[in-house]
């Protein structure tokens, strides 16, 4: 192995653990430099990593545009090097794209089924589950929320296996919102506990931020809407500190409670609740999700 694969070699491992630390700036940089080097050394493989990389950085902050035109040159690059496994895996954040930024699920589900063969042909278990969440995220726009609980169960059990901690919780967190819409509170509570224990185990900026905004969507379904304004404000927070964008799937359902507020709550009142919660530490915030029944 020349030094100069060597260091490409390095790069990827690079930006593999920047995506996985959710360090998206550094993601950012690495992924730029693997498609300089890529692109130097006639390497259509880092060249496609590279770009690849690059899309999940700008996905992460929340720049669709920039993130789609990543995907499309990666998904182009890999198939042109017949690793269908690697175009699938940009396929599928084209599918995020559509989901989470565009909130389109019929474009979605269009790139998640031409992308799911070859990612169940991986049986790479992790991949899968991943895919197993993406489509939980369709069903829900879809409407179709006891599918949506199918995928999320299916993911939830593989997530577990492999002792992928905070991941289980985005399933378990998004459980608990599928159960709040089926009208099943007790389920809806019990898959919350769930979630905030696994995140114990696993701290995740971004997972813990996803797992407030819902239980504030939660506490609203339940008109404990002082709760949901105190938890709120405390995801604002951790979502600013940590750079975090809100993604645009859950706006339908955020949306809605926060009109609410703004009808149910004086202007004085709304910012005092929020102030109140960006002052909250998690075990606090959790105090109050510990306090929900439904009405």
């Amino acid at each position: 192995m020349t030094p100069a694969e060597r260091s490409i070699d390095a790069l990827e491992a690079a930006a593999a653990q920047a995506q996985r630390s959710a360090d998206y700036p550094a993601l950012e940089r690495t992924a730029r430099e693997l498609v300089a080097r890529g692109e130097a050394g006639a390497d259509r493989s880092a060249t496609a990593w590279g770009h690849h990389y690059l899309g999940v950085a700008r996905l992460r902050l929340n720049d669709g545009v920039g993130a789609k035109r990543e995907f499309e040159r990666a998904a182009e690059l890999f198939t042109e090097s017949g690793d269908r496994v690697a175009a699938s895996r940009s396929t599928m954040n084209l599918a995020m794209i559509e989901l989470s930024i565009n909130v389109d699920a019929l474009a979605a589900r269009r790139l998640y089924d031409a992308a799911e063969p070859a990612v169940r042909a991986s049986g790479d278990p992790l991949r899968i589950a991943r895919a197993l969440g993406n489509l939980g995220e369709i069903y829900r726009l879809e409407g179709d929320y006891r599918a949506a609980l199918g995928a999320a169960n299916e993911a939830l059990a593989i997530f577990e296996r492999l002792g992928e901690h905070a991941r289980a919780a985005w399933q378990l967190t998004n459980a608990a919102h599928l159960h709040a819409l089926l009208r099943d509170y007790p389920a809806a509570m019990e898959a919350l506990r769930m979630a905030y224990e696994a995140l114990a185990l696993e701290p995740r900026e971004r997972w813990i931020a996803w797992y407030v905004d819902v239980c504030a969507i939660i506490a609203a379904k339940m008109d404990r809407w002082e709760t949901a304004a105190q938890l709120l404000g405390f995801a604002d927070r951790l979502r600013d500190e940590h750079t975090i964008p809100r993604t645009q799937v859950m706006l339908p359902w955020l949306s809605e409670p926060k009109e609410r507020m703004a009808q149910l709550l004086s202007d004085e009142r709304f910012d005092e609740l929020t102030r109140e919660g960006e002052g909250l530490t998690l075990q606090r915030a959790q105090a109050l999700v510990e306090t929900l029944r439904p009405a």
